[in-house]
């Protein structure tokens, strides 16, 4: 009994993996054939504005009214064979749209093919890690023979899949914290645009309009922070280094509205300057982390 117990997982072990090498094997090819879809698309667009325009030239020439070039070939007495060199172009440009097109319909339908493929396989993640799990605890049991082989491989692709999770975890942290601190960065400009204003004589107005800036920007730094540090937990479990959260005080909000003067104003903008700088700093981290993710996602397949 224990015997065809083992001989089904080993075969839903065998079944499992090679759907998921499959799948692998055509996300692939379907990531490969972007950008080939899109300089297809791209010299499409191309050769079909050339074609318009080359028809364009011949429909004049054609036209029995006073177009420019109607009137040009016809003072210079040559319209039929400028008219002939015009059409014979527009062919050209014709058949070489035409060849374009079926290009770009092949590596369409070659697309559509794989993603059918792939879509056949149906979800080739459902009770996969469950099944490497089972076979590398049932091949320490007493007469799993036909087990052991698999075992050594179940636990590689069983810390392959968590590996890649926790990378996906990681990207996922960094993707949000990343969008926070942009637009962070966006209210600071405009709070910098305020405030150089105000320092020029703006007045309590200004100063209310750049601190409802500032005001805004630490909200989302403090959005950015809680995203930071678990994109920090993420990032450890990688053994990969955390980021620190850039930090926007509130002070001076009230000595600065209503006692308004250079001093403040010049205050207020060093602040402002200096969070920038660390928001900025913030985002190139974040940014070289999640390019180093992705290599790290990428060798993973």
């Amino acid at each position: 009994m224990n015997e065809d117990r083992y001989a089904v997982l080993a075969r839903r072990f065998d079944e499992t993996t090679a759907a998921r090498a499959e799948h692998q094997r055509l996300t692939s090819r379907l990531a490969a054939l972007q950008p080939q879809l899109r300089e297809a698309e791209q010299e499409l667009d191309r050769l079909g504005r050339a074609l318009e325009k080359e028809r364009t030239d011949v429909r004049r020439l054609e036209s029995r009214g006073l177009s420019p070039s109607r009137v040009w070939a016809s003072v210079r007495g040559d319209l039929t064979e400028r008219l002939t060199a015009e059409q014979a172009e527009a062919q050209a440009a014709e058949l070489a749209h035409e060849r374009a097109r079926r290009h770009r319909d092949v590596v369409v339908q070659e697309a559509q093919r794989l993603e059918a493929a792939r879509a056949a396989l149906g979800d080739v993640d459902a009770g996969y890690e469950a099944v490497l799990v089972e076979v590398r605890q049932a091949a320490e049991e007493p007469g799993a023979v036909v087990l052991r082989e698999r075992a050594a491989e179940a636990g590689r692709l069983l810390e392959d899949v968590r590996w890649r999770r926790e990378l996906d975890e990681a990207l996922a942290a960094g993707s949000e914290a990343y969008g926070a601190l942009q637009e962070a960065r966006k209210r600071l400009d405009s709070a910098e645009g305020w405030s150089t204003w105000d320092v020029m004589g703006g007045g309590m107005f200004s100063s209310m309009l750049k601190h409802d800036e500032l005001d805004k920007a630490a909200d989302l730094l403090d959005t950015a922070s809680v995203a930071l540090q678990r994109f920090s937990r993420e990032l450890a479990d990688v053994e990969l280094p955390g980021i620190d959260a850039p930090m926007v005080d509130g002070l001076s909000r009230g000595l600065d509205i209503w006692f308004d003067n250079v001093v403040t104003d010049l205050f207020v903008a060093d602040r402002i300057g200096k969070a920038k700088r660390q928001v900025t700093d913030a985002i190139r981290a974040v940014d070289a982390t999640m390019l180093r993710l992705h290599e790290l996602r990428v060798s993973l397949g």
